[in-house]
């Protein structure tokens, strides 16, 4: 029980970080680098599926809370991605790679863009091309680094047996 609550106040506190680093940091093209998302997608690749699916709620209502997205934009759309996640998860390795974690980041960067669009947050067409075009650049990077790094501080505090 003790190693459980410890994991939900990792990931919280985690998700909190992902967000000010996504909220803090440049655009471009308008859209911002996918913290966020990667950090979901992780916690999704190694949580148990009702962990992953409460943390990615909560996180939903962050990020829809501090910036400004349509009302249950992020909240729909995040655990729709831990759970997508979760099943795909299944042929991966245990812990993944710094190039899963660029590939899923990406993929899931460039869906999260047309699901702001279908939120009605961006327009269709060339804006929405653009905008997934950035993401796409902006999320590899990101997915990469956060899943090299993230292996190691879990590690580090005592995480990896968890479950």
């Amino acid at each position: 029980m003790k190693n459980r609550a410890v994991q939900i106040i990792s990931f919280v506190f985690g998700i909190v970080l992902a967000t000010a680093m996504q909220d803090l940091s440049p655009s471009l093209a308008g859209v911002k680098p996918p913290f966020v998302i990667a950090a979901i997608l992780f916690m999704a690749f190694l949580a148990p599926l009702p962990l992953a699916l409460v943390v990615a709620a909560i996180t939903g209502l962050f990020v829809d809370a501090l910036t400004g997205l349509p009302a249950l934009c992020a909240t729909s759309f995040l655990p729709l991605l831990a759970l997508g996640s979760h099943f795909v998860r299944k042929g991966l390795p245990e812990i993944p790679s710094p190039m899963i974690g660029a590939a899923s980041t990406l993929v899931a960067a460039a869906i999260g863009e047309v699901w702001l669009t279908i939120c009605g947050f961006s327009a269709v067409g060339t804006e929405l091309f653009v905008r997934v075009c950035a993401a796409a650049l902006l999320a590899a990077p990101v997915g990469a680094a956060l899943f090299a790094l993230l292996p190691w501080l879990c590690k580090h505090i005592g995480l990896e047996d968890a479950e």
